[in-house]
């Protein structure tokens, strides 16, 4: 007789909460083109005109990214309409052409 034993998924342990010095050392080691940290960086002095200009341009791409993802989405819905006028359209075409078929015989 054969046991059918189900084995436990092994769930990994949860990793230990990071220390505001680990989180400080990887701000300072990260690339200076990583955006996320060089916003959080500190301005320089006598560069703060340029910095806010970056932190300006990064909200505008953003703000283009999310009208343009409205408008998709607007996009989605009127074409999901047509398509169903079309199907309705096609289905009516059918239903005359065998009416038409079924007339010449």
């Amino acid at each position: 007789m054969s046991s059918k034993i189900k084995k436990r998924a092994l769930i990994p342990a949860r990793p230990e909460t990071l220390s505001v010095d680990r989180i400080q050392e990887d701000m300072d080691s990260a690339y200076p083109q990583d955006r996320v940290f060089s916003i959080l960086q500190p301005p320089h002095p006598g560069a703060q005109g340029s910095e806010v200009g970056e932190v300006e341009v990064m909200y505008q791409e953003g703000r283009r990214y999310l009208e343009v993802n409205q408008r998709l989405q607007e996009i989605r819905g009127h074409l999901g309409f047509q398509r169903e006028r079309l199907q309705s359209a096609g289905q009516q075409l059918d239903w005359t052409v065998k009416e038409v078929k079924g007339r010449a015989l």
